[in-house]
């Protein structure tokens, strides 16, 4: 049995890993990512959008210097090629995406706009008219906001806490 993989002390062997992956729930994670290696294969990236994608990933996480890459990619367990394979695969997913559901998406967001419309609404429950038409005046003018009445005035106890 040869070592795949050791962690400290702990040795996983070849036989060990695939049941592993499935003890410790991966295997959906794992295929998921095979299926989208599959459609990703076919399209290729160009130097400058590997470029402005480094740059992308040097700004936001700081990496300025040779030492704090090197420590991002050991606290992720990556050699400088791996990250920048995953860097060029990022780039191929999001080609993918536009590619294939940038025309789509604006009429699927149409088509569901009903389903996924919410909305939200306040209200203050008064006994007296008088005040809330004080309040339609004080809302009219600007003198309060609907927040400051509703946290001042409500009577119900579900608007004050």
């Amino acid at each position: 049995m040869s070592t795949v993989l050791q962690v400290g002390s702990q040795i996983v062997t070849a036989d060990e890993i695939l049941t592993r992956i499935r003890h410790y729930q991966l295997l959906p994670k794992l295929r998921r990512e095979l299926i989208i290696d599959q459609a990703i294969a076919t399209i290729e990236c160009t130097p400058d959008q590997i470029e402005q994608a480094q740059h992308q990933l040097i700004t936001e996480y700081h990496l300025d210097s040779d030492a704090a890459k090197q420590a991002f990619c050991r606290s992720r367990d990556l050699t400088t090629e791996d990250l920048e394979s995953l860097l060029i695969r990022l780039i191929r997913i999001e080609k993918f995406k536009h590619q294939n559901w940038d025309v789509k998406l604006p009429s699927y967001f149409l088509q569901r706009k009903q389903a996924l419309d919410q909305v939200i609404y306040s209200f203050i429950r008064l006994k007296d008219e008088e005040i809330a038409r004080e309040f339609y005046f004080r809302l009219h003018e600007q003198e309060q906001s609907f927040a400051e009445l509703v946290q001042e005035y409500s009577q119900d106890a579900k608007a004050k806490g």
